[in-house]
């Protein structure tokens, strides 16, 4: 019989050492924080949300304005962006394979799948995972030199709860999936659920510091060429209080904005340590937008506003200095070529980057 899913898996080193001859040029970071809404990040922030450390990055940065990411969904949109082809459905196979409907009508497991990683090992560079929902080390440990994953409690904690804990988490899936439902929960959350709930925030936090972790051995790592953190947050549960600065579960989404920033804030302060931040092009971006769950009454009021459909992507190059606001439209799948353009050293200033995109992009 095969054996449980591990809640976490920790893969070093690659499976297969990278080519003898190295043609980076450039180290990158990509961060991909999940559900990052750029209209409530940057261009129309809810007043009680203070986020300094991506203010400071913007001063620095290429900005886009208009970026859209390739799906709505994380797992075809991860997919994605990995690929660099737009992925129109995505099935998992086993615990090992992911299985790929490309929207030119192909198909393929995403283990078989060239990705960015695959084309960097290729060039002789060293690649790193630290990412939740996909099992990354599973299905492309191959190329990866460093690899942490985190599964999603609720479809990966069957293993590991008692029956009382599974049935109240299914009736919590099903109170938040009817109007009014964060108001069952909260009633809820006041009875006789406390501790399974309770216990379903520990475990849930327990895997984030796990990223978090692994996270901080990364980033400041100089062998490292590439980067990918694809963290859990501003994405639901919220389990941040800003007012309290713990993990007790504050006003929602809000909270885990600010919380977001703070963890951007502490990774940047690691590079820096190790005097990897001037030197490294740091890309920030979403899987995907805020998909309007409301889980609190400031949730209601935010979701009133209406739905957004961009995501931040924002690029900082080697030594930049100065901000830049890219207008035009185009959706983040381009992710992909820029980065591998990146570390070949075909661009080096905003300028260029712009042109690049611009082309890419299909703008004129």
């Amino acid at each position: 019989a095969e054996p449980e899913p591990q809640e976490s898996f920790v893969s070093q080193p690659a499976a297969a050492p990278a080519s003898p001859k190295n043609d980076v040029r450039s180290r990158v970071v990509w961060f991909v924080f999940d559900e990052m809404d750029y209209k409530l990040s940057f261009e129309n922030r809810p007043p009680e949300v203070d986020m300094p450390e991506f203010d400071r990055f913007l001063q620095q940065s290429l900005t886009a304005t208009q970026a859209v990411s390739p799906s709505n969904a994380t797992l075809e949109s991860m997919a994605s962006l990995l690929s660099g082809r737009q992925v129109e459905e995505a099935k998992p196979y086993s615990k090992t394979e992911l299985i790929l409907y490309f929207s030119d009508g192909q198909q393929s497991g995403l283990s078989e799948t060239p990705t960015v990683f695959s084309a960097v090992k290729n060039m002789g560079g060293r690649s790193a995972v630290a990412g939740w929902y996909h099992s990354y080390c599973r299905v492309i440990g191959k190329d990866l030199s460093d690899c942490h994953w985190e599964g999603f409690d609720l479809a990966n904690d069957f293993h590991s709860q008692s029956f009382s804990q599974s049935l109240v988490r299914d009736l919590y899936i099903f109170s938040l999936s009817i109007p009014g439902g964060y108001r069952i929960v909260k009633l809820i959350k006041g009875h006789w659920t406390l501790k399974a709930f309770t216990e379903y925030n520990e475990r849930y936090v327990k895997r984030h510091e796990n990223l978090i972790e692994a996270s901080k051995r990364m980033v400041p790592n100089p062998e490292l060429d590439l980067v990918l953190i694809h963290l859990p947050i501003p994405h639901y549960p919220n389990f941040y209080n800003r007012t309290k600065q713990d993990y007790s579960g504050g006003s929602g989404y809000v909270d885990n904005l600010i919380f977001t920033d703070l963890v951007f804030g502490g990774l940047r302060r690691d590079m820096e340590a190790a005097g990897l931040w001037d030197d490294s092009v740091v890309i920030v971006s979403a899987d995907h937008p805020w998909r309007l769950e409301i889980f609190t009454d400031r949730d209601r009021e935010l979701a009133e506003q209406g739905k957004d459909p961009r995501v931040p992507f924002i690029v900082k190059l080697k030594n930049q200095t100065g901000p830049v606001k890219y207008e035009k439209p185009f959706n983040t799948l381009v992710t992909h070529d820029l980065i591998l353009a990146l570390m070949k050293g075909e661009i080096s200033t905003p300028g260029e980057l712009e042109k690049w995109l611009d082309l890419r992009a299909g703008n004129k």
